[in-house]
């Protein structure tokens, strides 16, 4: 058979022209049920997994009043937040997806 390798099974050469191809993912990316009231966890890491939030005064006011600014900026309500070396973690309550997305997007 064309294009098969010496030693290959025939059955793993032949072409599957029967394939369905689905459109689309099976989910939103950011899927929130209407109408609940959510809570949802997000994880950000670093590039590299490098030691780049290193602990000092200046980074920590520099993050409480980036996440006070946009809380106020998209109405975001910030049950908890833990930034370490490499990564962080927020607990937050958004009231949509848009809401979230927009949050993010400015982090």
């Amino acid at each position: 058979m064309p294009g098969c390798r010496v030693g290959v099974p025939r059955r793993f050469c032949e072409i599957q022209l029967s394939v369905s191809v689905k459109k689309g993912m099976g989910r939103k990316l950011r899927h929130l049920s209407p109408g609940d009231d959510h809570l949802v966890e997000i994880t950000c890491r670093v590039m590299q997994w490098r030691f780049l939030l290193r602990p000092s005064t200046q980074l920590r006011n520099i993050i409480i009043g980036t996440l006070a600014r946009l809380q106020e900026r998209h109405a975001m309500r910030i049950c908890g937040f833990v930034y370490l070396s490499t990564h962080c973690h927020l607990l937050l309550r958004p009231d949509s997806v848009e809401q979230l997305a927009n949050f993010m997007r400015d982090l």
